[in-house]
């Protein structure tokens, strides 16, 4: 959104927005962009022409100092026009915003770290493309059985401290952030085992697999 193209890249999401989704990544860099208060003027600028938001909590760090307020930064950009924000939390996990709906949080999964370079491009990536290819509520509901399942499986892959007495669950207040409650890991499974199939529930509430 900095020049020499932010004017251009701006002038097409004006020609595009009606005919086209346009998600934007603000992926602030104060080597690139020093003068912050000229980066939010020009990112407000893009907001009415987006329809999707995704940020990283470095991103909003950078942007609007340590210990931005997400959710109020969220309701302000879901005003000005994104539909969607999502909000990436590194090993933590992400959260999306819809507008007029409660935020989900999705854990983060344990992984051997080599390199995190394109880590947030390859996650919006991902999400542009479940979007191209029509996912449907069905297919939410699916996704989020399958995970259910794997916990239910005591998938050790999906515990980020398989050894150590608790691990965290995470989950989000607008007043708080990111809050994280520490649970004995003799039983973190079967509690996201069944927050999964609840969220497979709120996609779609006939789902048998969800309910057994």
């Amino acid at each position: 959104i900095v020049e020499p193209v932010g004017d251009s890249f701006l002038k097409l999401a004006e020609r595009e927005k009606s005919r086209s989704t346009i998600s934007i990544d603000p992926n602030v860099r104060p080597t690139v962009t020093p003068d912050i208060q000229d980066w939010r003027s020009r990112f407000d600028a893009f907001l009415p022409h987006a329809d999707i938001v995704k940020a990283s909590d470095e991103d909003l760090g950078v942007a609007y100092g340590a210990g931005a307020d997400i959710a109020a930064l969220v309701a302000r950009w879901h005003r000005a026009g994104p539909r969607l924000v999502l909000v990436t939390h590194g090993g933590k996990g992400a959260a999306a915003y819809l507008r007029g709906h409660e935020p989900v949080f999705v854990p983060g999964r344990a992984v051997a770290v080599v390199d995190t370079v394109g880590a947030g491009d390859t996650f919006h990536a991902a999400m542009l493309a479940y979007r191209v290819i029509g996912a449907t509520p069905s297919d939410l509901t699916t996704a989020w059985t399958a995970l259910a399942r794997r916990y239910f499986s005591d998938e050790l892959s999906l515990i980020a401290f398989p050894t150590e007495p608790t691990n965290n669950l995470w989950s989000w207040d607008n007043f708080v952030g990111l809050m994280p409650l520490p649970v004995p890991t003799a039983i973190y499974s079967e509690i996201m085992a069944m927050s999964t199939s609840r969220n497979a529930l709120r996609a779609s509430a006939d789902n048998r697999g969800a309910l057994a």
